[in-house]
């Protein structure tokens, strides 16, 4: 039985060559990142203006949208990535409290808004570091 080791087996010898390992994407991850940042951000804006109201569900989905946008382009185990994510997420969330403040609202209390940048940087750097490693 030892004479079908499979982990003996060459790969070169079956005309396969090994997986070559992907380079990071940091400048796309960053750059991915920044146009659904902007997006998200008028999208939360438009819904929080015509719903009139502001729903932390919906905030929490936009930066997830973000983070997630991050997460497919950076390795697994990603200081970088981590990095993009703790810096994307809080500006989808800024850009979408001026964008509310350009049309003149304003829903959340000086309290919610530092709990939500504070919750938008762990999330993004977060899902900018963890990556599964089934890829």
């Amino acid at each position: 039985m030892s004479d079908y080791n499979i982990d003996k087996i060459n790969t070169s010898d079956l005309g396969m060559s090994a997986p070559t390992p992907k380079k990071p994407k940091y400048w796309v991850a960053f750059f991915a990142g920044l146009g659904v940042s902007i997006i998200v951000a008028i999208v939360l804006a438009v819904l929080g203006i015509w719903l009139e109201a502001e729903y932390a569900m919906i905030l929490i989905i936009g930066a997830a949208l973000v983070a997630g946008t991050i997460h497919n382009f950076v390795p697994e185990n990603s200081m970088p990535g981590a990095i993009i994510g703790a810096i994307l997420c809080p500006i989808t969330y800024i850009l979408y409290q001026i964008i509310m403040a350009m049309f003149g609202y304003s829903y959340e209390s000086d309290n919610t808004v530092w709990w939500m940048l504070g919750g938008s940087v762990i999330l993004g750097a977060y899902m900018g570091y963890n990556k599964e490693s089934n890829d």
